[in-house]
């Protein structure tokens, strides 16, 4: 936005379907954009940006960039080349899931799909971002070896009924002694002494 408010001409470059929130129903905690779909999102942004007449949208995957001489050249998947004065990277984050396939009882929920199946809309990595959508429903944590994580966790009573926490998933016995008392002071949560387990 702010190159194009300089009229900079530039390109944005981005991997159709590949956004870190893709999966998510609606965004959250965005203001004036609460309950937006993600790809809603985008084209909304995309309209505003042109505009501006100076923005061009590819989309493609970059394989290549060297700088040659005063410019940078990037190229595409499919070789399209493409140069420019200036190059920005932003490679945006990447979620890597835990390998919880096939059916998994936790306590309270059956899940009938995979952990990636189930990413950004019945397993939620933020209670800000999606946890309101769960309110008043019992919800299980996965994770648990530091007093940050622990109060991550007890975040998810503001909006859930409980919360079970489960320790981190390598080794149970990872979890300090200290922190699972501090589970069983707080109402509303249940400490569970053995890891979920991973199917490889």
């Amino acid at each position: 936005m702010t190159l194009s408010r300089y009229r900079r001409r530039h390109l944005i470059i981005s991997i159709p379907k590949l956004y870190r929130n893709r999966n998510a129903l609606e965004m959250h905690g965005f203001l004036t954009g609460d309950g937006t779909t993600p790809l809603e999102f985008i084209e909304q942004a995309r309209g505003k940006l042109n505009e501006y007449r100076v923005v061009t949208f590819v989309d493609g995957r970059v394989v290549s960039s060297a700088k040659v001489g005063q410019v940078f050249e990037v190229k595409l998947e499919d070789g399209t080349e493409y140069a420019g004065r200036k190059l920005i990277i932003a490679t945006g984050s990447m979620d890597f899931l835990l390998p919880i396939n096939g059916v998994l009882l936790v306590y309270i929920t059956l899940l009938t799909s995979g952990f990636a199946e189930l990413w950004g809309t019945d397993i939620v990595h933020c209670v800000c971002c999606g946890g309101y959508e769960h309110r008043d429903k019992p919800c299980a944590t996965i994770g648990l070896r530091s007093d940050m994580e622990l109060d991550s966790a007890m975040k998810a009573l503001s909006v859930a009924s409980s919360v079970h926490l489960f320790p981190h998933l390598e080794d149970p016995d990872l979890v300090p002694l200290e922190m699972k008392k501090k589970t069983l002071l707080v109402r509303g949560t249940r400490y569970h002494d053995h890891a979920v387990q991973i199917h490889y």
